[in-house]
């Protein structure tokens, strides 16, 4: 199994188990712009710059950054 395979398998693995890793049985149950693989996978992709740059850069349309600032709001 190569790298990117396994590194796949094991964010569905905790997606499948996502209440495991989380506070609240209600984390990850709502409608969001990005559910709990989007976040994860997110995080890896990081390139060291500040979470407001990261967020910019990943929605870059400005539709979605109403929604890029709420989000960020309720980190």
């Amino acid at each position: 199994m190569d790298i990117i395979n396994l590194f796949n398998k094991t964010i569905n693995d905790i997606i499948e188990n996502i209440h495991a890793f989380t506070k609240s049985d209600k984390d990850f149950t709502r409608h969001r712009l990005m559910d709990a693989e989007s976040v994860i996978k997110t995080i890896f992709r990081m390139q060291g710059q500040s979470l407001d740059t990261e967020l910019l850069n990943l929605f870059p349309n400005t539709e979605k950054n109403n929604s890029f600032w709420l989000y960020t709001a309720k980190i």
